[in-house]
């Protein structure tokens, strides 16, 4: 979005303004647009607009026009993203009516708030009442994680995510795996490899999925892709190949038993083994 510079200069001075302005009256402005200025004027001042959070908690609550109940997410995420009351608002908000602000929220979450509302998502998990929470509460964990330096997943988090994983609901299932993706391979996970390949072999409509997630794991990986090579389910065997040719160099130990798949009596398998040695052949 680009402002013109007499619009930044209002708001700079709506800014300054906000201390001296009745602001719970901005917010239960009839006008849109007036609602819509004090939010953002709040959100620029960062963290000297502290004291008005309950006023945009409670705002949050009651106001109807969506555009506006996303500002003010984003504000108070800039006020203050490690307040607990903040936190369980924008969290709040994954029930919203409106798929436009329950994106938001998500958005708000992993990208606003961060790993310091780890504890809330998990919270959140753990207590869903329907489908759609699993779905919002999972991504905030994954994609928080995949999008920060954090180095070591707490055990909290990998249990949650571990129990999802074979959750008696396939669309739970197919989230925590996604959700997965973002903790593969960091400290705090790497003892997780069993499990993980227990969810592989288990659950076919997910396992396109795990191939992040092996990747992640590298040569760890290894020893389970080559056990699954022998498995008797024709469809893990050209599912484990999918994931062998999708991981690259680090495959290529395992080109005698890929070899071999060249043979197997399953048309798929045949054809996955001599897709993937030419994936491993290639040279990057």
């Amino acid at each position: 979005m680009i402002f013109s510079f007499n619009a930044v200069a209002s708001m700079s001075l709506l800014v300054i303004a906000v201390q001296a302005t009745e602001v719970h009256q901005q917010l239960a402005s009839k006008e849109n647009k007036t609602r819509m200025q004090i939010v953002r004027a709040l959100g620029m001042q960062g963290k000297d607009a502290k004291e008005h959070l309950p006023l945009l908690i409670d705002a949050l609550e009651r106001e109807k026009d969506i555009d506006i109940r996303v500002e003010i997410m984003v504000s108070m995420a800039k006020i203050d993203n490690t307040n607990a009351k903040v936190i369980n608002a924008i969290i709040e908000r994954f029930h919203d009516r409106d798929s436009y602000v329950r994106a938001s929220a998500l958005g708000v979450a992993w990208d606003g708030i961060g790993i310091h509302g780890m504890k809330q998502y998990v919270a959140f998990v753990n207590d869903k009442k329907n489908e759609r929470d699993y779905f919002f509460g999972l991504m905030a964990i994954g994609l928080t994680y995949e999008n920060n330096r954090e180095k070591k997943i707490p055990d909290y988090v990998v249990k949650c995510l571990e129990k999802n994983l074979f959750d008696e609901t396939f669309d739970v299932r197919l989230t925590a795996s996604l959700a997965f993706q973002g903790i593969a391979g960091k400290e705090g996970t790497l003892d997780r490899l069993p499990t993980i390949n227990k969810a592989f072999l288990e659950f076919g409509g997910i396992r396109s999925n795990f191939t992040t997630i092996y990747r992640a794991y590298g040569e760890r990986s290894l020893p389970f892709l080559k056990k699954n090579l022998e498995h008797a389910d024709e469809e893990v065997r050209a599912s484990t190949l999918r994931v062998l040719a999708a991981m690259g160099a680090s495959a290529r130990t395992l080109v005698p038993e890929i070899e071999k798949a060249t043979q197997d009596p399953s048309t798929d398998v045949r054809f996955e083994a001599r897709f993937t040695l030419r994936k491993l052949s290639e040279k990057k």
